[in-house]
């Protein structure tokens, strides 16, 4: 897999202070809620990519939320997913992967990942007004929670799948499992 145009631009044009840089190969992905039973999750960065984070604008002191122009006091939103990884996929488009993690009830998680997916198609736009680029992109949503999976062995190998809900392909992974961008990209081309 080579490194899409749009990732590498990406890389230049995102502001650090939403960027999530790996470290030693991995992402660390946090929770924005204080108190999460599960506050991170590590995300092998093995394929080319560039990952942000909105709430970290939020977490650095700014006034301003990472979604300024609406509202926060109107529900939804202000909501995001954890986040958005554009990476390269197998066939060289450009996968958008939308990340939230969930230590409890995965209530309104969908709506989060959707959100986040609204954020990366903005951001997609952007490519094609400001550089010209109009890259085939696939957006598939990863909820990462705390519920119990099947151990290993005792159902065969525990694979990524997604399912249709709602209009976007979503998969949910435990969070005590490993899981890198590759399989990602892999399970979401099936």
């Amino acid at each position: 897999m080579s490194i899409p145009a749009p990732i590498s631009i990406l890389k230049d044009v995102l502001h650090a202070d939403v960027k999530i840089a790996p470290k030693g190969g991995s992402l660390l992905i946090e929770e924005k809620q204080p108190g999460a039973a599960y506050p991170s999750f590590e995300l092998k960065a093995n394929v080319g990519h560039v990952a942000l984070a909105l709430e970290r604008l939020e977490r650095r002191g700014n006034k301003d939320h990472a979604l300024p122009w609406f509202d926060p006091s109107q529900a939804g939103f202000c909501s995001k997913c954890d986040a958005i990884i554009f990476c390269a996929a197998p066939d060289d488009s450009l996968l958008v992967v939308c990340v939230e993690l969930k230590s409890g009830n995965p209530g309104d998680a969908l709506d989060q990942i959707k959100s986040g997916r609204a954020v990366a198609r903005f951001i997609v736009e952007l490519l094609h007004v400001h550089r010209g680029l109009d890259p085939k992109a696939r957006y598939v949503g990863l909820l990462v929670t705390a519920r119990k999976m099947p151990k290993k062995g005792k159902t065969g190998p525990f694979r990524l799948r997604f399912q249709d809900r709602d209009g976007m392909a979503v998969a949910e992974w435990d969070h005590g499992y490993p899981l890198n961008l590759s399989q990602i990209a892999d399970a979401s081309s099936s």
